[in-house]
């Protein structure tokens, strides 16, 4: 619990550092251990969805291929609809 705790923390700091508009073309964020993998990609509207959170694949283009997840960080409340 404490290792995903962790990873979880190290991808909202990696969030912060793209979404100002340094992102990679792929805007794929990529966090791996020797077994699991969490996988953001920032959306073009700038929100942060979680694309994978699983076994880590030998090949990390296959996270670019995977559709994404829900949104990473919740915002209810935070716009006008």
């Amino acid at each position: 619990m404490k290792t995903l705790r962790t990873i979880i923390t190290a991808a909202y700091v990696a969030a912060a550092a793209i979404i100002p508009g340094r992102a990679q073309a792929d805007n794929l964020i990529v966090i791996e251990t020797d077994n699991n993998a969490l996988v953001y990609k920032v959306a073009p509207d700038n929100r942060l969805y979680q694309r994978y959170l699983g076994k880590r694949l030998m090949d990390r283009n296959e996270y670019a291929l995977m559709p994404d997840g829900p949104e990473a960080i919740i915002t209810h409340g935070m716009e006008d609809y």
